[in-house]
């Protein structure tokens, strides 16, 4: 999952600064085309020693964070800013309001509400699937014992610059956002964008995202020096012995990840229900279920009645975000489109007649608006 999400993050944001426009086995988008080219970098780190490049990558990160931290608050600040200009029925009358300050209810289904909760708790556990890195890396530490305060230290930074690039992120796009916030990162957008499909990827890149898409894919690439490795010395664990034995065993199961990575990216049309998938299923179980579990099966530490009502309530949320999160993104996957409507389609489904009456009156009205919807 972490492979697989990253080759799509580093595809969308090369389409984002350098878009190719040719269609991929006749369909668009031509994102996946970078996905493809994006692969030697796959095998680079499937064959290469990367000690030197997470020394290296090492060195930058913090620069790297504050940056992508940085350029992520302000582009979130132009969209804010850019909310004066999308008339008010667009924003409020619309089937999806801008904004939700709870569960989407829209559906009327409670079904529905239970698991898009469970969705979304996924994901947030997906913040932090790093963790089931940590036993790779501790072993190869010259220092193990300094991984702990190490990981304390980063998870509570690495939370308050989540909620921050969430909160600034969402009241600048709402509802109506990209997945990959860079995608929004636009300025001069046609009249009436605020009334068509996927509306704030309509416009030209701005010199913000060109800044803050190339660091993303920087930091992706380095990232990749350890997701990579990490994922083959855990395979090559299961069976120590017949790789070590077998150097072809070595070699086909670096060509077979390369191409499972390849696959699955130039497949999922949205990294969120790819993401929600992973974590749901192994996010949350190694990192939630899975310590709990051992916990009270070893018996490594005596538990007290509030410890014990709290490792229930930690193992009960756990199960419900592995079934209905695993749930909801298979079905996501099923029903989604395989190839979205373009941005700038008008209209967009759901919007106001109040809405569509300040695009005809930005556009020049309704026989204009025929001309510019048929191909």
């Amino acid at each position: 999952g972490l492979l697989c999400n990253g080759l799509i993050l580093e595809s969308d944001n090369l389409q984002y600064v350098l878009p190719i426009q040719w269609k991929w086995l006749g369909e668009e988008p031509g994102y996946r085309w970078w996905s493809l080219f994006l692969t030697v970098t796959t095998l680079f780190y499937c064959f290469v020693d990367t000690t030197k490049v997470l020394r290296g990558a090492g060195m930058i990160a913090p620069f790297v964070c504050i940056i992508c931290v940085s350029l992520s608050v302000a582009g979130s600040g132009m969209a804010i800013g850019e909310l004066g200009n999308i008339p008010k029925s667009c924003l409020q009358e619309s089937q999806t309001p801008y904004w939700w300050w709870g569960p989407d209810t829209s559906t009327g289904s409670f079904w529905s509400v239970f698991v898009n909760v469970a969705g979304v708790s996924s994901y947030c556990c997906f913040c932090f699937a790093v963790c089931s890195m940590m036993p790779s890396l501790r072993c190869q530490m010259e220092n193990p014992g300094s991984m702990l305060p190490a990981v304390r230290c980063s998870f509570v930074f690495s939370t308050f610059l989540f909620i921050l690039i969430m909160v600034t992120g969402y009241l600048g796009f709402g509802n109506l956002g990209p997945d990959n916030m860079i995608l929004g990162m636009r300025a001069n957008r046609p009249a009436g964008w605020w009334a068509t499909e996927r509306p704030w990827e309509t416009g030209t890149g701005t010199i913000i995202g060109q800044v803050y898409a190339w660091t993303i894919i920087a930091n992706l690439l380095l990232s990749d020096a350890i997701y990579v490795p990490c994922t083959i010395i855990s395979v090559e664990a299961v069976a120590p012995e017949f790789f070590e034995n077998h150097k072809v065993a070595r070699v086909v199961l670096r060509l077979v990840l390369t191409a499972f990575r390849l696959i699955v990216a130039t497949s999922i049309t949205s990294f969120i229900y790819l993401t929600n998938l992973t974590s749901a299923c192994f996010v949350v179980t190694n990192n939630i279920i899975m310590p709990v579990l051992a916990f009270h099966v070893t018996k490594a530490h005596p538990a007290g009645p509030m410890r014990k009502v709290a490792h229930a309530f930690i193992a009960v949320f756990g199960f419900y975000v592995l079934v209905l999160g695993s749930y909801g993104a298979i079905m996501h996957m099923i029903t989604s489109e395989a190839v979205p409507s373009a941005p700038g389609t008008y209209p967009r489904p759901g919007i106001s007649p109040s809405c569509m009456k300040e695009y005809e009156k930005v556009v020049g009205g309704v026989e204009t608006i025929l001309q510019v919807a048929t191909p």
